[in-house]
């Protein structure tokens, strides 16, 4: 799967319309999953799994929780709660998504774990299964995000017309 290009709010700068660091957010997330699902795959290709491998991911995957557990209560409790004032429903999908990757995450969690207890001739079954769920996680957030984004911009967009319609032009 392929890196999506920035969607960008046509016209706007930044400091015009903070929504674009929520979509710069997005695109270093994309950026991270496509290189942990690259390094994944070409180590499962090469069966190059290394005694350093594993631990670079459980550190890599401990950050990526990390950052998007806290990038989606941001959104869940301040820009879904905006949106949703506009598009009914947005939060409850939202945070659902977000609770069906949480679960993705725990399964490759569950994997790493797995494979620093196996020895390297019964590591390929489950490096599979680290791969498969890292895809997964890799489908599943950036359609999530790419969804998101179309939200987003319709809300900026909304945003304008509101701002254009009590100014009077």
């Amino acid at each position: 799967m392929s890196v999506s290009v920035l969607t960008v709010i046509p016209g706007a700068r930044l400091r015009e319309a903070p929504i674009l660091l929520l979509l710069h957010f997005h695109n270093a997330l994309r950026q991270e999953l496509a290189d942990l699902h690259r390094t994944v795959v070409e180590a499962l290709d090469g069966r190059t799994y290394g005694p350093d491998l594993i631990p670079e991911l459980c550190r890599r995957f401990e950050f990526f929780k990390l950052v998007n557990k806290y990038h989606s209560v941001a959104e869940d409790e301040v820009i879904f709660r905006a949106l949703d004032a506009r598009v009914k429903n947005v939060v409850s999908a939202y945070t659902l998504e977000h609770t069906s990757t949480s679960d993705i995450l725990d399964s490759i969690f569950h994997y790493l774990d797995v494979l620093k207890k196996e020895d390297e001739t019964h590591i390929s079954k489950p490096f599979q299964e680290l791969v498969y769920f890292i895809g997964t996680l890799q489908t599943s957030i950036c359609k999530h995000m790419a969804k998101e984004e179309e939200q987003t911009c319709l809300l900026h967009k909304w945003y304008l017309w509101s701002v254009c319609t009590l100014m009077g032009t």
